[in-house]
């Protein structure tokens, strides 16, 4: 499952925000998978599921009966705590959840390379994470700082900004844009932007490219499907005018979930096996009742063939008597 981009996260957040006050109701696990299911007076008891690559909020629980050591860690520190604020770090996909109980806590969610969550106070000293992790020059693992590197993020700086950096770059005009915000984005400014994605970067294009850019960020949230459910090519936050056939999608999440459902195996719940058990009982049944159907029709005939034949049987029989 391809991870989301630095820019779907930034339109997620956007998305999420319906959750900001709402309460912890409970920690679920399964795999490397957390669910956190809310309570919001605004937006009810959604589920939000927090995969190593893609995050996205749903309705209905899966039935999840494990519980990892961190997921318990969450429970015991975490359950009823009211989220403040939700917010990614800067052209990063890392979400960031403030939540608030008796403390302050910050719960990182990071959506690249293996993924991981990291809860840390409000100093940034990590607590506890989904899983220790570490490289020459960092470390995430409980009782250490918990950083990570400022970017700039092409979609939140100004048009000269954005302007500056086009006509910083030697690569044509999708390359430089793709660096940023990657290949489909890149694409889409140029379309809109009339400009060949070819293109070398001149002061004249440049200009036509930056204007794009800089209405990315604010596009009103109204999200697509490129494909088919069963096969999809993308999700998008909002129309693309560089691809056709798009299904408008109530949410962002929505599509994401589609993603998930095509990727995860799942147990099904008790109702959907008891369900299942009288599904196979049904068509026992059906086996059952055409076998004694068929029966029925051989027998008949075999009635019919001795009817038809009674002369004949009985000729054989008186004849069989004579010979005793």
């Amino acid at each position: 499952m391809k991870s989301i981009s630095a820019v779907d996260l930034h339109f997620l957040t956007k998305e999420l925000c319906i959750l900001q006050g709402a309460l912890v109701d409970k920690f679920y696990a399964h795999d490397n998978d957390i669910y956190i299911r809310w309570y919001s007076s605004q937006a009810g008891k959604p589920l939000l599921v927090i995969t190593p690559k893609i995050l996205f909020l749903q309705k209905k629980k899966p039935a999840i009966s494990t519980a990892s050591g961190f997921c318990q860690w969450l429970r015991k520190y975490l359950d009823r705590a009211r989220l403040t604020s939700i917010t990614q770090l800067p052209g990063q996909r890392i979400m960031r959840l403030v939540l608030e109980k008796e403390k302050t806590y910050h719960v990182y969610i990071e959506l690249f390379n293996k993924g991981n969550i990291v809860v840390c106070d409000d100093k940034n000293n990590i607590l506890a994470v989904r899983e220790r992790q570490a490289w020459k020059d960092r470390k995430v693992a409980p009782g250490e700082q918990y950083t990570q590197e400022e970017r700039e993020f092409l979609l939140t700086q100004t048009r000269d900004n954005i302007l500056a950096q086009l006509l910083a770059s030697p690569d044509n005009a999708s390359k430089s844009i793709a660096r940023y915000i990657g290949k489909h984005y890149a694409l889409e400014a140029c379309e809109r932007a009339h400009v060949d994605a070819q293109a070398t970067i001149t002061t004249e294009n440049a200009q036509s490219l930056a204007t794009a850019l800089a209405t990315f960020a604010e596009e009103p949230l109204a999200p697509q499907l490129y494909g088919t459910p069963d096969h999809i090519e993308l999700i998008t936050p909002f129309p693309f005018t560089s691809l056709d056939d798009s299904t408008p999608l109530s949410s962002l999440s929505k599509g994401y979930a589609l993603i998930y459902a095509q990727t995860i195996d799942i147990p099904p719940s008790p109702y959907e096996q008891k369900l299942e058990k009288i599904k196979e009982r049904i068509r026992a049944q059906e086996e059952r009742k055409q076998m004694l159907r068929q029966e029925a029709q051989e027998n008949q005939r075999i009635g019919e063939l001795l009817y038809e034949q009674y002369g004949t049987i009985s000729e054989i029989l008186d004849g069989i008597k004579k010979a005793r």
